[in-house]
């Protein structure tokens, strides 16, 4: 009787598990695909603009050769975002079906399978769930679209304290070593005009955005790397960028004049 119930359990659970996940609606889902992928040596730009919003989970599939272990390190990909989630294809679903094929000396069609993986950083860790046709739920693709009040920028860049401690990357600015730093990069091709700042503290700590809307991937890729080489941020190590869509209200253009 006990294994009875035990295996009417197990059915009911498993048909109301695969309802939740077919009722769940994904919107607004950001494709990543080989062709939107740029790289140089670890850094790796998607040129898919994104808007990150405090109330709202970004959601991303990676349809892409890119790692999805590379995803879920802070240091690489979007540092400012706690939670999201990852969709891509579960490739040891498909990986142990072209084994088994090889196995039989013949050809086995594989069902749709992905991986679900739900991020969390807060805690520290993700969960995932592998879900074929059978319970697959409603995903739906879109890029982000950006408003007539906001701008992309492709590269950012933050300043803390002028004291209090003072942020050492101040000290790289000083002199003409910022000067320098942008002459260089004409000196290649690669004239950077303009730049976007705002103030966020008492301090004078500020960001900087740059649209390099007049380059091409390749170059905007040289100058991140020499950029984030100049202020000592370590190019060297993996990072996964996106340009980002800017919505905010007290944003002032700086023009360069060299």
């Amino acid at each position: 009787m006990m294994k009875k119930y035990l295996l009417f359990f197990m059915v009911i659970s498993e048909i109301i598990f695969a309802q939740d996940w077919k009722e769940k609606v994904f919107d607004q889902v950001i494709l990543i695909n080989d062709e939107n992928v740029f790289r140089s040596g670890k850094l790796i730009l998607i040129d898919l603009p994104v808007k990150i919003e405090d109330r709202k989970e970004l959601v991303f599939y990676n349809a892409s050769h890119l790692p999805n272990k590379l995803f879920f390190d802070k240091n690489i990909f979007l540092p400012r975002v706690n939670k999201f989630t990852l969709i891509a294809p579960d490739h040891d679903y498909y990986s142990s079906i072209a084994k088994s094929a090889t196995r039989m000396g013949g050809c086995i069609e594989p069902i749709k399978t992905d991986k679900f993986y739900f991020v969390n950083r807060n805690e520290i860790k993700w969960d995932s769930i592998s879900l074929d046709s059978s319970d697959y739920p409603i995903v739906n693709f879109k890029n982000h679209q950006v408003a007539k009040n906001e701008m992309i920028s492709y590269y950012s860049e933050g300043f803390g304290s002028v004291c209090c401690p003072r942020d050492k990357k101040r000290e790289y600015l000083e002199g003409d070593g910022n000067a320098n730093f942008f002459q260089k990069l004409k000196d290649q091709g690669i004239a950077v005009k303009e730049n976007y700042s705002c103030c966020f503290g008492k301090e004078g700590e500020y960001n900087a955005f740059y649209p390099l809307k007049e380059f091409s991937n390749a170059q905007r890729l040289v100058f991140i790397n020499d950029r984030l080489e100049f202020l000592h941020e370590n190019p060297e190590n993996y990072r996964i960028l996106f340009p980002e869509i800017i919505s905010y209200p007290n944003l002032k253009l700086n023009r360069f004049k060299y």
